[in-house]
């Protein structure tokens, strides 16, 4: 066996695991609206566990339905009607010899407005979460939270669950207590450490009371907040510590206030924090570390650095990690590339999805495809990710997939996004995709035009055009310059500057990675954009992430500006909000102000084949999920 510590048995109480991989606890949004698990639910988890998890922890499940809710959407156990859905998780989940927890947690300060009817949230005291102040908590009311979280537990040790986790981390109502930074009591809450502590204390005796002592619990902890007065990594060795002495069975290692991490992150970058846990207690630590490949794993455990892998978005990316990386398939895997797409679904109010697994959160809708492609050939026309994702499904469903690429590389504008900043891991998509086009014997014909004869001569049963989309350049005076360049000139290095001042026009993804590229080159960088914000094209996180480096990179931002001409060693930009030209001395415009879909085609073929399917940027100009999920839906549903 390639991986010999990751398969090996573990144990958590007296639960065997029959290997080292966690499915570490994250929200999906696939629960019913009063918060019972569903078909979806269902679903979701039992292909997680089928594909060979040891544990999965499941999602938040509020203790408190009035007032303990993160998400509209959200797995309670506040009442005794949810045990028998309870239950069927965890038959659905058992019968692969895979375990299952049910975090517990409470919002506290986290929670929002619209959650509440009016309501104001409740915290250990009135700290602050960006413009809401919570209210401090009764004792009486403690008191009744602590029996929430005992109910809550044997609730689901009624319903066959294996084990629970406590959430006290994350800035969550335990987190609360514990911090210093969000504890400001005075009574027996607040304090000192034993004070701080006794929340948590008197929760674990509470369940201890109520399940008995061979009901397994454990704790996940954010072992360093990172933020000023917060919990560090000594007060968490020390909380870690306290909890062993009182029976917790194992301590999971997170960090943070609820952090996802970005591309920004290397794998096993905090690994610091569970070595520095696991070296002062005896139980078990579980931790998550941005892990992305089994060997990276392998060598965690190998060094000792914990006992537990837990993943979260590898499994969103890839359910079948675990199985492949058994099977030493490593090839196969899809692996995450902290694109926080799956993030930015949950933060707008939809259900759990992944960028690059169409069926992460619809593993219900899209269940096992239908084998009925029978061999009849279907051509494919472009070799981006939206036209292999395609030819992925159709091979799949026994059709003979054809994939004509006028280039002679697959990838197309993948091959241009992974030129940004942190952007690398793109790459490993890439290779994802091409593996599978060799995996399933997919004829790729490179450097091939699809003209109408060569697509004839094939007579195809049906045709996908995914011939991408192609920059845009404003219609003003100059721009047809010697001095003007796209953006894929830069990322594609077919051009680069040296002590020069550069304009870049156009701040999306693209024109930010741009500008971020030719400041790093050492340039004076001025970047405009007709909107009133940038970067409005990216996930929350990831934008202020790289609107921060802009700035340190000394990128000069000008929001509501339109390019209006440009000239040998100047341009002149429209002040939209002044209504005012503004004249700028520059040696070089970059133009990144987007794309438009290459669909020359699409009238011509429509017209000679009866089924014609439109995927990817000639659909709509989009981006890595739009295109996955296009190519992956068209070809599922191809009759």
């Amino acid at each position: 066996m390639g991986y010999p510590h990751l398969f090996s048995p573990g144990r958590i109480g007296n639960i065997h695991i029959k290997n080292r991989i966690i499915m570490a606890a994250m929200g999906t949004g696939l629960a019913g609206f009063n918060g019972e698990i569903t078909a979806n639910s269902l679903k979701y988890y039992e292909e997680r566990a089928r594909a060979g998890v040891g544990l999965i922890i499941t999602e938040m499940a509020t203790v408190d339905n009035e007032l303990g809710k993160v998400n509209y959407i959200q797995l309670s156990v506040a009442n005794d009607k949810y045990i028998p859905m309870l239950n069927r998780l965890a038959q659905y989940v058992q019968k692969y010899d895979c375990k299952i927890f049910i975090q517990l947690g409470h919002a506290g300060r986290l929670t929002t407005p619209q959650f509440l009817d009016g309501k104001q949230p409740v915290a250990p005291s009135p700290v602050g979460w960006g413009t809401q102040i919570p209210r401090e908590l009764s004792l009486q009311e403690i008191k009744g939270l602590v029996n929430k979280f005992a109910r809550g537990a044997l609730r689901c040790q009624k319903a066959g669950i294996d084990g629970i986790e406590i959430h006290a981390a994350h800035g969550y109502l335990i987190n609360q207590f514990l911090s210093p930074k969000t504890n400001l009591r005075t009574d027996n809450y607040g304090g000192s450490f034993k004070n701080r502590m006794r929340f948590l204390d008197e929760i674990i005796h509470a369940i201890r009371d109520n399940c008995g002592h061979d009901f397994p619990v454990i704790v996940r902890l954010s072992a360093d907040e990172f933020i000023p007065g917060g919990i560090d990594l000594p007060m968490s060795q020390k909380i870690a510590q306290h909890l062993e002495g009182i029976g917790v069975d194992a301590i999971d290692v997170s960090n943070g206030l609820n952090v996802i991490e970005t591309a920004a992150f290397d794998q096993g970058w905090k690994s610091y924090l569970a070595k520095g846990i696991k070296g002062v207690i005896n139980i078990p630590v579980i931790s998550v570390n941005v892990i992305r490949k089994p060997d990276f794993a392998e060598k965690l455990l190998q060094t000792e650095s914990t006992d537990f892998i837990a993943l979260a978005r590898p499994l969103l990316a890839d359910p079948e990690w675990v199985k492949k990386a058994r099977e030493g398939r490593e090839k196969e895997i899809q692996k995450c590339i902290s694109c926080r797409y799956c993030i930015d679904q949950l933060n707008n109010g939809l259900h759990i999805a992944c960028a690059l697994n169409p069926r992460t959160g619809r593993e219900l809708e899209f269940n096992d495809p239908k084998k009925s492609g029978e061999g009849k050939k279907v051509v494919v026309i472009g070799g981006g990710p939206a036209g292999m994702e395609a030819a992925r499904g159709l091979a799949q469903r026994g059709f003979s997939p054809i994939l004509f690429e006028k280039s002679d590389v697959l990838g197309g504008q993948l091959h241009l996004a992974k030129k940004g900043v942190n952007k690398d891991r793109v790459g490993w998509l890439i290779d994802f995709q091409t593996h599978e086009m060799q995996r399933l014997n997919i004829d790729i014909r490179l450097n091939h035009a699809a003209t109408l004869e060569a697509v004839q001569k094939e007579q195809p049963y049906a045709v996908f055009i995914a011939t991408g989309s192609s920059p845009v350049k404003p219609r003003v005076e100059g721009i047809d310059s010697p001095h003007v360049y796209l953006a894929e000139d830069i990322l594609e290095d077919r051009a680069s500057f040296k002590n020069r001042k550069i304009l870049v026009v156009g701040a999306g993804m693209t024109g930010c990675e741009t500008a971020e590229k030719i400041a790093l080159q050492g340039n004076q960088v001025i970047l405009a954009e007709m909107k009133d914000a940038i970067a409005e094209d990216v996930e929350k996180v990831t934008r202020n992430e790289k609107i921060t480096n802009l700035k340190k990179f000394g990128v000069k931002i000008l929001t509501q500006h339109k390019i209006g001409a440009v000239y040998q060693h100047k341009v002149t930009l429209y002040d939209l909000k002044t209504q005012t030209e503004l004249l700028l001395k520059i040696d070089a415009v970059v133009i990144a102000i987007g794309v438009k879909p290459r669909d020359e085609l699409v009238e011509i073929f429509r017209k000679a084949f009866p089924i014609v399917m439109i995927i990817g940027d000639v659909k709509k100009p989009g981006d890595i999920s739009t295109a996955l999920r296009g190519g992956f839906e068209k070809a599922y549903t191809l009759e």
